[in-house]
């Protein structure tokens, strides 16, 4: 299973498969004024073209609340 964070900007990135959709969704609503550091799939974090840091190793993502747009699990 494969979790996608879609940003607010139209960024896409996969979540490290070891972090559950529900763990960040608990970091997410417990705060709403900081950033929340999630970690990245270390296989690759870009989900497609145009990407910021597609091809280069992003391992993790700052968010805060507002910044996320939707999640999607597949």
């Amino acid at each position: 299973m494969t979790t996608i964070i879609y940003l607010r900007t139209g960024h896409a990135y996969r979540i490290d498969p070891g972090v559950t959709l529900a763990q960040v969704n608990q970091e997410l609503n417990t705060t709403a004024d900081r950033f929340i550091e999630v970690p990245l799939d270390p296989a690759g974090a870009a989900v497609g073209a145009g990407t910021p840091g597609e091809g280069q190793a992003i391992k993790h993502l700052f968010i805060t609340p507002d910044s996320v747009s939707h999640f999607v699990v597949v």
